[in-house]
Formats: structure tokens, sequence, C-alpha cells
């Protein structure tokens, strides 16, 4: 049996800006938790203690190409958080696969840094680095 995947059928919304357009070339997003949920200590009689890590937090790095609209509305809200002025730059994260339910959702995301900006014959990408400070991965069933 076939799978479809489509990235348009992706939809990307960080502080309420809407990325639908401009996704890097080849992976344009990738969502890495920081720690394993539970880790372990084996006694010395073997018995095992199982540790839940409350660490909620992942690392999402979004990919732009260079020319994307997307870049605009990530630079605006890094610039906010820099500004101060009440701004703390803490926005809310949604990255979704509409075909196939998975999700990656953050009530509170940061952008860590401004992406590495090359400057080239042809245009290159923007990688964005954010943290996600609650972050919480479901997958709901489909059809």
């Amino acid at each position: 049996m076939a799978k479809y995947y489509n990235s348009n059928e992706t939809g990307l919304s960080v502080g309420g800006f809407q990325i639908d357009s401009g996704y890097g070339p080849d992976e344009f997003c990738s969502i890495e938790p920081n720690e394993d949920d539970f880790d372990y200590e084996v006694g010395t009689d073997g018995e095992v203690s199982l540790n839940k890590n409350l660490d909620n937090t992942a690392i999402a790095t979004v990919t732009l190409m260079q020319t994307s609209d997307g870049n605009a509305a990530m630079t605006a809200l890094y610039q906010a958080k820099l500004l101060g002025n009440g701004a703390t730059g803490v926005v809310p994260f949604v990255m979704i696969d509409t075909i196939n339910g998975e999700s990656i959702v953050s009530t509170e995301a940061v952008i860590l840094r401004a992406p590495t900006a090359g400057f080239g014959k042809k245009a290159g990408t923007r990688e964005w680095r954010l943290l996600l400070l609650d972050y919480k991965y479901a997958h709901l069933a489909t059809g």
C-alpha cells in the first residue's frame, strides 16, 4: 500500500505568523527533544529504577530559502525580543502534517539567535534555531 506525503500539506506557524512557502530544499523543519523522557539507574542487585525526566524542552530548526518571506516574519520576532519594551520574544510554535496527523506544539518558544547568512552565486538558506519550552508531540490516527 502506497503512503502519501506532500510538504504543501504541512503547516508551520511561529508567533502567529503562518510560514507556508519558501521552505529549504531538503528538510525544512526538524525538532529534537533535549533529553530522553525517562532515564534509569540499575542497583548492584540488578533492580532498575526508572525516573521520569521533567525536561519538556526541544530544539526546532527551521530552514528557509534565502528568498522566503518567512525570514521577514522570523526576523521581526527576533528583533522584537532584542528591543525589549515588554516583548519577551516568547511565542507559540506549531508544526503539523495534516495528512498523517503528526504535530509538534509548544505554547512557548523563543528564537535563540539570528541565522548564519551566506551570500553567493545562488540563493542559499537560513536556519532559524528555536528553543521550545513546553514541547508536546502527538500523532493522531488518520483514515
